[in-house]
C-alpha cells in the first residue's frame, strides 16, 4: 500500500483545501448550483455544492462542462500547489 501525503489546492478566491491521498491529483473543482427541493410545495431552492478532484487536465474540462450546463453555477478550479512528491 502506497504511503499518504497532504496535496494542497488553492482556489482563486484564497480558500485552500488540503486531502490526504496517496493518488495523484492535478486540479480540484468545486461548483455551486440552485437545486429544486424535493419536500416543499411551494419550490423552494437550496444551495447544493460538490467538490471532485480530478488527474488530468481532460477530466478537469469535463467536470467543468457537467456543471456549466446549470443555471446560475459558480464553478472554480484549483491547481494543485503543494505535492511533497513533486521534488522526487
Amino acid at each position: 500500500m502506497a504511503k499518504a501525503r497532504t496535496l494542497t489546492f488553492t482556489f482563486p478566491d484564497g480558500k485552500i483545501r488540503k486531502v490526504r491521498t496517496a493518488r495523484n491529483y492535478s486540479h480540484a473543482v468545486k461548483a455551486t448550483f440552485r437545486v429544486q427541493s424535493k419536500f416543499a410545495y411551494n419550490g423552494k431552492y437550496y444551495l447544493a455544492t460538490e467538490k471532485h478532484l480530478c488527474g488530468r487536465p481532460d477530466l478537469m474540462e469535463k467536470c467543468v462542462a457537467k456543471y456549466s450546463s446549470l443555471e446560475g453555477a459558480e464553478i472554480m478550479v484549483a491547481p494543485l500547489t503543494n505535492d511533497p512528491w513533486a521534488n522526487n
